[in-house]
């Protein structure tokens, strides 16, 4: 009678379960790839194996674009993760450091095929050769598309930094971007994807609302908006691969590997 009364019970308990799945999967987080890019330019023989491994090439990064259009998978900004109904395929795309060839290569594509992103800046290099301008930022952001995310002043491992250095690398950073756009900035990057526990904490007592490491994940977890997966885009990133994340199929025609990792490249970390 008891062993009855329990199945009962289990049942009851998991019956919501199987009206309302979508519900339930919401609570542990979802299977949502958020794409991590950093240089989107050519893969030449000018650039050194670390440089190449960081990149994806332009015809590559516009097959993802046209994939991602053609398929009708959402398009998120970062801070869209806070709202989005997760009704339906989606994806962000997300572009770290703030280099110029995002504005050069990356931002025509995305225009063309109307899709957002997100770029996160690190403030002491705007205006630097190589980097991202003040009015290629405020042209991009004035498109709609183009959410503006901190990666801090300098760059720096915030795990190694003293608590006064933490907080003005999260806050200094994050004030710059908001007087230049005059836009709340709520989406943050760990450098190097170094965090911890204090790391994590400061960045939510700055002010920001969710931060983006380089944990490979494709699961969201909104129990932990500070500590959000990604998927590094690299020259080994086929199309093949990219398929597979939503089951979907990319037109045969355009079923064509990019440039293979040279020799020598490492796992190692960002700029």
């Amino acid at each position: 009678m008891i062993f009855l009364r329990m199945r009962k019970l289990l049942f009851l308990l998991a019956f919501p379960l199987l009206l309302f799945p979508l519900q339930a999967r919401a609570a542990t987080g979802w299977r949502l790839p958020i794409l991590m890019f950093h240089h989107v330019q050519p893969l030449t023989k000018r650039l050194n194996p670390f440089d190449t491994w960081l990149s994806y090439s332009p015809k590559a990064f516009e097959w993802v674009a046209r994939f991602i259009h053609d398929k009708s998978i959402s398009a998120l900004k970062m801070a869209d993760l806070l709202t989005f109904a997760f009704d339906r395929p989606a994806a962000a795309l997300t572009f770290d450091d703030g280099y110029e060839d995002f504005y050069t290569y990356a931002f025509p594509i995305l225009k063309k095929y109307q899709l957002n992103a997100t770029v996160f800046v690190i403030t002491g290099k705007l205006d630097v050769p190589g980097y991202l301008t003040r009015v290629e930022l405020l042209e991009m952001q004035a498109s709609g598309l183009i959410e503006i995310g901190s990666h801090t002043v300098n760059h720096v491992d915030l795990t190694q930094v003293n608590p006064q250095k933490l907080e003005e690398e999260l806050t200094v950073s994050k004030k710059t971007l908001e007087a230049l756009t005059g836009a709340p900035v709520t989406s943050f990057c760990y450098p190097s994807g170094r965090v911890n526990k204090r790391v994590a904490a400061a960045v939510k007592k700055a002010g920001y609302m969710l931060a983006r490491t380089t944990r490979h994940g494709f699961s969201v977890n909104f129990q932990s908006p500070f500590l959000i997966p990604t998927i590094r885009m690299q020259p080994s990133v086929n199309l093949k691969k990219v398929e597979s994340w939503w089951g979907f199929k990319f037109a045969p025609a355009a079923r064509q590997s990019p440039v293979s990792v040279p020799a020598g490249s490492s796992d190692g970390r960002p700029k």
